[in-house]
């Protein structure tokens, strides 16, 4: 074979290897539009909404849990019966039952009673407090004490087999700020939240 000859066919090699390049390259899919491709930030939009609305969920729950672990608490403190401004005797009439969640967990009864204050005076008093009075105590007759609340705001009851417990008390205090807290943070992401869709808008 000659020198021109071989110079021809690799020449032609070479053309058929450029052309099936070309061929390629045309095959390949044209790149879509800048202006009409989906941003990459869109789909992660998507996970990040999600755990924003799986914090603010939390913080309601903690908020509800920890709120009506404070009046759980609570039950089991009132005030001193010592500083009652007067005594009676409550006759239990009538309960109606609650719970086991809400204004506290677990069962509570919330009782009538007919009360006669030393001095003669009577009436009919419905007692919402958990753990004041029982179902198991209608019909029977209980010591009671009346008093002002804290700095003299509204009436205060109170028996003497539910003493003043200052650290219980001082326990649901602190459960009542500890729910205050993921209040607040809710309530200030949802105010953030709203005022950052009204200038979207």
């Amino acid at each position: 074979m000659s020198d021109d000859a071989h110079r021809r066919r690799m020449q032609e090699r070479l053309d058929k290897i450029g052309r099936d390049n070309a061929d390629a390259d045309g095959a390949l899919p044209a790149r879509p539009d800048p202006a009409g491709a989906v941003s990459p930030v869109t789909p992660a939009r998507r996970p990040a909404r999600r755990r924003g609305w799986l914090f603010l969920a939390a913080l309601a729950i903690a908020s509800f849990v920890l709120g009506e672990l404070a009046l759980t608490v609570q039950g089991w403190t009132g005030p001193d019966f010592a500083d009652a401004d007067r005594t009676g005797q409550a006759t239990v009439v009538d309960c109606e039952r609650h719970g086991p969640i809400g204004r506290g967990f677990g069962y509570w009864d919330e009782c009538t009673a007919d009360i006669v204050w030393n001095g003669g005076f009577t009436e009919r008093h419905t007692f919402d407090r958990r753990n004041f009075l029982h179902a198991d105590e209608v019909g029977t007759t209980v010591t009671i004490g009346q008093g002002t609340g804290f700095r003299g705001g509204g009436v205060t009851y109170s028996r003497p087999e539910l003493p003043h417990r200052p650290l219980i008390t001082a326990l649901g205090v602190i459960l009542v700020v500890l729910a205050a807290l993921p209040a607040l943070l809710l309530v200030g992401t949802l105010v953030i939240a709203i005022r950052n869709l009204v200038r979207r808008r």
